[in-house]
């Protein structure tokens, strides 16, 4: 349906939006479920009651087709309809960004068995409640605004969170603009006229444009997610030899390269700073670098993460690289 081709798009455009440089997982590998702040009821709650209070007021049934009535309402109160689901929309933004931050890596590990089952069918029913408010949102989204490109409602969340313009919709301006949309009059501001002013823009109005994928992805593509598991399973691939290095150790099976830092028993991920880039990688540790140089080779940051492990001989840092070409490292860090 509609709900999910809009919401495949929405999803493209948020991973075209918020690609970054490295990944982490940040968890306790000895957790049994993935931590997450669950989905923004506030705001979802708050945008159905403002819907319902509105289709009351215009006087339609409760099985009224909702596109009829919608399409009648004032200008300006459709476009406070529209502000109320951006808030929503941007309340997912944030959710979904600390779940696409941890997706990449979280296959990894699992596959690794470095995380348990619980934890990543916990990790995937997480996924799978935050798409289906997508799919809500973005059919929502078609019936306030039907003339927007297919996620380009969801696209104008996103940049409203990189731009933090939504932190001007604080509670007190949400109840003002409630009441005004629940008004009998329009609001007039000073230079505006009728139908909405400063603080009440159309997140998405006729012609507003959406990113266009590249060539040869088709629109409403949804872009690749979670990296797929290994196909060889960790028992059949033979032992990489462990390198002993100062402050660290590390070994190579072929593109994977697993780095193992020590930690002192206080350690916490407060205390942890890993970047990742093409030729570089720098580890710090309660702000004293561990790790900082110019790798043997080039890795693939998108793919690589790290995560914090209780392990019986003590508290450890891993970290995961993905060398980009083949070949055997001589040494992690060049001389």
């Amino acid at each position: 349906g509609i709900g999910r081709h809009e919401a495949n798009a929405a999803m493209w455009i948020f991973e075209l939006c918020t690609r970054r440089n490295s990944s982490s997982v940040d968890l306790l590998v000895d957790s049994d479920s993935y931590d997450w702040k669950g989905l923004p009821w506030a705001q979802i709650d708050r945008y159905y009651d403002l819907k319902e209070k509105l289709r009351q007021k215009a006087g339609a049934s409760e099985d009224a087709p909702e596109a009829e009535w919608i399409r009648k309402l004032e200008p300006y109160k459709l476009d406070i309809l529209k502000i109320f689901l951006v808030r929503r929309g941007v309340g997912l933004v944030e959710v979904l960004t600390k779940l696409q931050e941890d997706s990449r890596g979280m296959a990894r590990l699992y596959t690794k068995k470095i995380i348990s089952e619980s934890m990543f069918r916990s990790f995937k029913a997480a996924e799978a409640e935050v798409h289906e408010e997508l799919e809500s949102i973005t059919t929502e989204a078609s019936l306030l605004a039907p003339e927007s490109p297919p996620g380009g409602f969801f696209g104008s969340c996103v940049q409203q969170y990189q731009m933090g313009a939504h932190k001007q919709y604080d509670d007190a301006s949400m109840d003002h603009m409630e009441a005004t949309a629940l008004g009998d009059a329009p609001p007039v501001m000073p230079g505006k006229g009728k139908g909405g002013g400063k603080g009440m823009p159309m997140p998405v109005g006729p012609g507003g444009a959406a990113a266009q994928p590249p060539p040869g992805v088709p629109p409403g593509a949804l872009p690749p997610g979670m990296p797929p598991g290994m196909n060889v399973p960790d028992h059949m691939k033979p032992a990489p030899v462990e390198v002993q290095e100062s402050g660290y150790s590390w070994n190579q099976s072929g593109a994977e390269i697993e780095v193992c830092v020590r930690l002192p028993k206080a350690a916490t991920k407060a205390d942890l700073k890993v970047v990742f880039g093409v030729s570089k990688l720098v580890v710090k540790v309660s702000g004293e670098a561990v790790l900082d140089g110019k790798l043997a080779g080039k890795v693939c940051p998108d793919d690589c993460t790290w995560t914090l492990r209780n392990d019986p001989d003590g508290k450890k840092l891993m970290i995961y690289l993905e060398a980009d070409g083949g070949g055997k490292w001589a040494s992690l860090i060049q001389a």
